[in-house]
């Protein structure tokens, strides 16, 4: 069985000499299915998509990779037998599947476009940020995360100083029948929005402040704080790959804007149900 031979040869023998192939051995058919073939680039790209780790994993999950497609290429084959592409629904989702790998492909495009960030760049942005590096601490806190509506979330912070420790807001919190969880946690600097960050680095320990949440509020009481400095070579690969992603998100925010503002766009409605259709 292929499966066989192949964990034999070893997924990280196999897929070194994929890669290391000529562009057109890559075209070179590993498995025939029926009339068909699944060749050695397939499944190159097959093992590439899994979410793995590192070589050694991805070279293990190899042979699984590709028993995966023989599946895959037998369940095909009978979906065409049978015309399914044919069928609405399936045509449909086809349609939507093109149409999003297309966006994504044009999104990939712009953000290859993006130029790495200089190296002056990087240590502007370490320099600008001491409380992310130079300046770094972990905060031991308890955290007090309440759910509830608006409005009963707006009742309990009338009954409740913003300065009352979590027990108090526990309190009140289970009065009112919310639901209320505490948990001990340390929090690097990087965690914590900017506002919080600097309420959090003048609080004393033992003092509490409260940050807003979605469903909900967390109420932080400080219990003590440590150094964790980041120097500049232990924060630039993380600092580089940080602005790379912003730039390659503002890049694509720029084009879309550009692609409406020359757009001919027109809101024609929205037909009966369509917002409420499964």
């Amino acid at each position: 069985m292929w499966a066989s031979a192949a964990k034999a040869l070893g997924g990280a023998l196999l897929l070194a000499l994929i890669a290391c192939a000529p562009p057109d051995e890559g075209q070179r058919a590993v498995v025939k299915v029926n009339r068909e073939t699944i060749t050695a680039r397939q499944w190159q790209e097959a093992v590439e998509r899994q979410p793995a780790t590192g070589p050694e994993q991805r070279a293990a999950m190899a042979p699984q990779v590709l028993e995966r497609l023989i599946d895959q290429e037998l369940a095909l084959q009978q979906a065409e037998a049978m015309k399914l592409e044919r069928d609405p629904k399936v045509a449909a989702q086809l349609e939507a599947a093109r149409r999003e790998l297309l966006a994504r492909a044009y999104a990939q495009t712009l953000s290859a476009q993006v130029p790495q960030p200089t190296s002056a760049e990087v240590e502007a942005h370490y320099r600008e940020r001491p409380a992310l590096y130079a300046q770094r601490l972990v905060f031991s806190v308890q955290e007090l995360s309440i759910d509830g509506s608006a409005e009963q979330i707006a009742a309990l912070q009338a009954l409740v100083p913003p300065q009352g420790d979590p027990t108090a807001w526990l309190r009140q919190a289970k009065a009112a029948g919310l639901r209320a969880s505490a948990t001990p946690a340390l929090r690097p600097a990087e965690h914590w929005p900017a506002a919080a960050l600097t309420t959090l680095t003048v609080l004393a320990d033992g003092q509490t402040t409260v940050l807003p949440r979605a469903g909900g509020l967390l109420v932080v009481q400080r219990l003590g704080v440590q150094s964790a400095a980041v120097t500049l070579e232990q924060a630039r690969p993380v600092i580089e790959q940080q602005l790379l992603a912003e730039r390659r998100q503002a890049r694509i925010q720029a084009e879309m804007k550009a692609l409406r503002a020359r757009a001919e766009i027109a809101y024609l409605g929205v037909p009966r149900g369509a917002a409420s259709a499964p």
